[in-house]
């Protein structure tokens, strides 16, 4: 099956028969080209930015889903024991709401 574009002349700066990866290194170049021909930039992180990102580490370790627990709460489910907190779901509903307000 042969598509066609609908829009033949788009200038996104891209040359069509040069790879997209030759494209993006040759910019990357002139882009470190004129900067270092410029001005210098300095980034400071802070104490409270690089504790967020050991938090983040030490989450990325953790996974995403506790099984045992999700395994518990199919058991009582399957055994007809799990019960349903309604007031308790309410409850935090209505704080959901008054936090978005």
């Amino acid at each position: 099956m042969d598509i066609k574009p609908t829009r033949q002349n788009l200038d996104n700066g891209l040359e069509p028969n040069r790879p997209l990866k030759e494209q993006v290194d040759a910019a990357q170049r002139n882009a470190s080209d004129s900067d270092s021909a410029t001005t210098t930039d300095t980034v400071t992180v802070t104490d409270t930015a690089a504790r967020i990102r050991q938090l983040e580490a030490s989450l990325s370790s953790l996974p995403d889903v506790d099984s045992a627990r999700v395994q518990a709460i199919r058991q009582a489910i399957a055994d007809g024991s799990y019960q349903v907190d309604a007031d308790r779901i309410a409850t935090k509903l209505l704080k959901l709401e008054q936090d978005l307000l």
